[in-house]
C-alpha cells in the first residue's frame, strides 16, 4: 500500500520487516525497486547480492544490478551488464537504453574520448532511443552532439 501510494520509504521498512519472515523470497524484488526509486542504490547492491536467487530471471536481477551500478558510478562494472541486456533481445526497453547512454557519456566526460566499441555502441543505442521518442529525447540529443560533435 505505501509504494502504491508513493510513499517507498514507508515500504522499505516494511519489506526489510517481511525479510525476516519463513519466504522472504518475494519481498527481495519489490524492496530493490524501491531502494533504486528513493536513490539508494549500494543498499539495492547489498539486497541482490544477499538473494541472488530470489528473481524471476537472471535479466531481472541483472538490469536493477546494471541500473544500481550505474547509480553508484561504476560504470565499467555496469556497461558489460548493459550491453548484454541491450543487445542480446530484440525488443528496446527505452529505460535501459537511457542508462546505457548515459553510462557512455558518463565514460566519455571521465576518459575524454570511448573505444571504438563504445563508441559504436554509443551511436547505436542514441538511435535506438531516439527512434521511440519519450521525455528524454532532448537530454540524449545533447549527449549525442557532444560525444560526436554533429
Amino acid at each position: 500500500t505505501h509504494a502504491l501510494s508513493g510513499r517507498d520509504t514507508e515500504a522499505i521498512g516494511a519489506w526489510q520487516m517481511a525479510l525476516l519472515s519463513d519466504n522472504p523470497a518475494a519481498v527481495y524484488p519489490v524492496l530493490v525497486d524501491a531502494l533504486l526509486r528513493t536513490g539508494d542504490a549500494r543498499q539495492a547492491l547489498d539486497v541482490l547480492d544477499e538473494a541472488p536467487a530470489a528473481w524471476s530471471s537472471e535479466n531481472d536481477r541483472l538490469k536493477r544490478e546494471a541500473v544500481a551500478l550505474a547509480m553508484v558510478g561504476d560504470y565499467s562494472a555496469a556497461l558489460p551488464k548493459l550491453k548484454d541486456q541491450l543487445d542480446n533481445t530484440s525488443i528496446d526497453d527505452q529505460s535501459m537504453l537511457f542508462v546505457a547512454i548515459q553510462v557512455l557519456f558518463k565514460t566519455y566526460q571521465q576518459d575524454k574520448s570511448l573505444s571504438p566499441d563504445n563508441l559504436q555502441h554509443f551511436r547505436s543505442y542514441v538511435e535506438r532511443h531516439q527512434k521511440m521518442g519519450g521525455p528524454n529525447r532532448a537530454l540524449v540529443e545533447t549527449w549525442r552532439k557532444a560525444v560526436l560533435g554533429r
